[in-house]
């Protein structure tokens, strides 16, 4: 009885959590908006000073607007509200995608974004939204860790899967710390003057998506020696027999994650 109240209690959390981010997403839109139309000059003109303030301004609002996010899909995990929309993609133009969005934050830190695609059309029937969330997250957690050299996407078909990796030459991680990596709110620096910000839910959040569409994620990294983070999930989401996130002990416990990256 104390174990259902526990979980009626957690669902309950979720479901507050689902509605509260919502809440906070409207307003905030409205203010990306609104300031984003005014660095335009929509509005008429702005001064040098105004245009920089402003910017910290809009710069802040979305990163808001990115944690908010986060909460929300965690929320609709936890919840089982998270549903999956099957269709038809190509996964290269996802990562170009992906690539297109990051490579502002690439290019100022001096970082290489590399693509390698065996086959530059294939096709998955998956949830696109879902997976591109995936590799976002992967590729943008890459980036942050990474102070110097390159981050890698690559990508090809083994099987009645697709293989995706991300690896990166970032600070990597210890061996100490290698199973903290997955966990929410987790970030291996939890120190109040943590030189990283998120929420600790990027990688979290990943596996998740990866269980709910399929598939699994493992990491291997060296300490100061990058990170490899290795995406399987289904080329036919179809063949799955339930909605329902798959468990890893059916497909054998993955190996224990090694990331090189503090999760986003």
């Amino acid at each position: 009885e104390a174990n259902l109240k526990l979980k009626e209690l957690d669902r309950l959390k979720s479901e507050f959590l689902a509605t509260m981010s919502h809440e906070l997403r409207t307003p905030l839109n409205s203010v990306i908006g609104f300031v984003g139309m005014i660095l335009q000059g929509l509005t008429g003109d702005i001064n040098p000073e105004q245009r920089k303030q402003l910017s910290m301004v809009y710069g802040s609002a979305k990163h808001l607007l990115t944690l908010i996010n986060d909460i929300l899909d965690l929320s609709r995990i936890e919840s089982g509200r998270m549903e999956v929309v099957k269709e038809d993609f190509a996964v290269g133009d996802v990562i170009a995608e992906v690539t297109e969005s990051l490579a502002p934050a690439a290019s100022q830190k001096g970082l290489r974004l590399l693509i390698e695609a065996e086959e530059t059309r294939l096709t998955m029937h998956s949830d696109r939204r879902k997976v591109f969330q995936l590799v976002l997250n992967l590729v943008n957690n890459a980036v942050k860790f990474t102070d110097r050299g390159e981050v890698r996407i690559a990508c090809r078909r083994e099987g009645d899967g697709v293989e995706l990796v991300v690896s990166d030459t970032g600070i990597g991680i210890t061996k100490e710390n290698m199973a903290q990596l997955f966990e929410a709110f987790r970030q291996i620096d939890g120190t109040p003057r943590r030189r990283y910000e998120g929420t600790g839910l990027g990688l979290y959040l990943s596996r998740r998506l990866a269980g709910l569409l399929g598939g699994t994620i493992t990491a291997e990294s060296e300490q100061g020696k990058g990170a490899r983070f290795l995406v399987k999930l289904p080329i036919d989401a179809r063949r799955r027999t339930s909605g329902e996130e798959a468990d890893p002990g059916d497909r054998g416990q993955p190996p224990e994650p090694v990331p090189g990256a503090v999760s986003a």
